[in-house]
C-alpha cells in the first residue's frame, strides 16, 4: 500500500542555526533557510499549494513571464523601451515563480521603487501582466488587484508668457532651428515630430505630420508609428510660419539638402537631428533670451494655451495637437484656459444688457 503524501513541516538545522523549509517539487528538492519557524512554514505552504495544484516552478519566474509578455506584444519602440525600464525595478520579486507570487511580494517590490510615478507605472504594468497569468491559470487571483497606488501630485504644466515668447522669437532670429521653434510655439508639434519632418511633408499652406524621432536603447530611430492614432495629421500654416519655412528651404537649397526625403531640420552633418542636441541648443537659446530654463516641450503647452484662450474650437485644437479626443486636451490643459470663464461671463453680461435695452425700448 502506497504511503500517503503528507505536507512537510519546517525543521531546525543545528549546523546552520536556521529553520529549513524543504520539499520535493518538479522532481527536484527545494530548500530554503529562514531565521524563524513561521517564515519557513509560510514558504512550505506556498510550495505545497503549487504542488497540490500540479503547478511547476521551472521557467515561470516573474522576470521570465514578464519578458515574454512584453516580447510577444505589438508595441511601439518607445513603449517597449519604457516597459523594459519599468520592469527593471522589480528587484528580488522578479525571481519569484509566478505561482508563488503573493500580495506581500508586490508590496515589498513597490516599496523599493523610490520615484512615485515609476512605482505607479510599474504597478499598473505588473497588474496587466499578471492578469494574463490568471487567465492561463498560473495564479488563482491577481495579487496586484486592491493595492492602492501612491498619491502622486503631477507637476503643473508650464507655459511661456507672451513676453518670454517675444524674447525667444527675437533670440531665434537667424537661428538654424528658428522655423522649428516657431512651429513648436504656434502649432505645438512634439519635439520628436519636429525632427521627423521632411520637405515632402510641406504641401503649400499645409504641413503633414507623419513620423517621429525617438532614442531607444541609445539608438536614434525614425518611427512611422505615431504616438496616438490621431498623430498622423495635416496642420494649416500661418503666413508667418510659411515665411520662416521658406527661409529655411532656401538655406537647404544652398546646402544641397532640400530633396523631398531630406530632413527639414537636419543636424550639423545633414542627418536626422539628435533630440539631445536640439535640447542643448534650445537651452542656450533661452539663456540668450534671458528666459528661465524650461523644456522644449513647454512650447507645445504654450501653443495649446494660446489656441484655447484665443477662441479656437476645442476639436480643432485637439486635432492640431494630435490628441485622440477633446477630452484628452481638456484633461491636460483645462487649468490653462484662464479666459474661458471670463468669456462666458462676458457673454451672459451682454445678454443681460441686451435684455434690459429691449425692455426699456418696449416701455418707451
Amino acid at each position: 500500500m502506497r504511503r500517503r503524501t503528507t505536507k512537510p513541516k519546517p525543521f531546525w538545522n543545528k549546523a546552520k542555526r536556521r529553520w529549513v523549509a524543504r520539499i520535493t517539487l518538479d522532481g527536484k528538492r527545494r530548500e530554503r533557510v529562514f531565521r524563524s519557524r513561521a517564515e519557513a512554514a509560510d514558504q512550505l505552504n506556498e510550495w505545497w499549494q503549487v504542488r497540490q495544484a500540479g503547478g511547476t516552478l521551472d521557467g515561470q519566474t516573474l522576470r521570465v513571464f514578464a519578458d515574454h509578455w512584453v516580447a510577444v506584444r505589438v508595441l511601439s519602440p518607445g513603449t517597449r523601451e519604457r516597459y523594459t525600464r519599468w520592469l527593471a525595478h522589480m528587484g528580488g520579486c522578479a525571481d519569484i515563480p509566478v505561482p508563488l507570487l503573493r500580495r506581500k511580494h508586490i508590496v515589498a517590490m513597490l516599496q523599493d521603487v523610490p520615484r512615485i510615478a515609476t512605482r505607479n507605472s510599474l504597478q499598473s504594468l505588473v497588474q496587466t501582466i499578471l492578469a494574463d497569468a490568471v487567465e492561463r491559470e498560473l495564479l488563482p487571483t491577481n495579487p496586484v488587484v486592491g493595492i492602492r497606488k501612491a498619491r502622486h501630485t503631477k507637476r503643473a504644466v508650464e507655459i511661456f508668457t507672451p513676453d518670454e515668447v517675444a524674447a525667444i522669437q527675437d533670440a531665434a532670429e537667424g537661428h538654424r532651428y528658428q522655423a522649428a521653434f516657431e512651429l513648436a510655439l504656434e502649432v505645438g508639434l512634439r519635439p520628436g515630430e519636429l525632427w521627423g519632418l521632411r520637405w515632402s511633408d510641406l504641401d503649400g499652406d499645409d504641413l503633414r505630420v507623419a513620423r517621429t524621432v525617438r532614442v531607444v536603447g541609445g539608438q536614434l530611430q525614425v518611427s512611422e508609428t505615431p504616438k496616438t492614432r490621431a498623430g498622423i495629421r495635416t496642420i494649416p500654416l500661418s503666413a508667418r510660419i510659411r515665411g520662416h519655412l521658406h527661409t529655411r528651404q532656401q538655406a537647404a537649397l544652398r546646402e544641397g539638402r532640400a530633396g523631398k526625403q531630406c530632413p527639414m531640420f537636419p543636424g550639423q552633418r545633414g542627418g536626422v537631428t539628435w533630440p539631445s542636441n536640439a535640447r542643448r541648443l534650445f537651452k542656450l537659446l533661452l539663456a540668450e533670451a534671458g528666459v528661465a530654463n524650461r523644456h522644449l516641450y513647454t512650447c507645445r503647452h504654450t501653443a495649446a494655451s494660446v489656441m484655447l484662450n484665443g477662441g479656437v474650437p476645442l476639436p480643432i485644437v485637439s486635432a492640431i495637437l494630435g490628441h485622440n479626443s477633446g477630452e484628452v486636451t481638456l484633461r491636460v490643459y483645462s487649468h490653462l484656459i484662464g479666459t474661458e470663464t471670463d468669456r462666458v461671463r462676458d457673454f451672459w453680461n451682454q445678454q443681460t444688457r441686451e435684455g434690459e435695452l429691449e425692455r426699456v425700448s418696449s416701455r418707451g
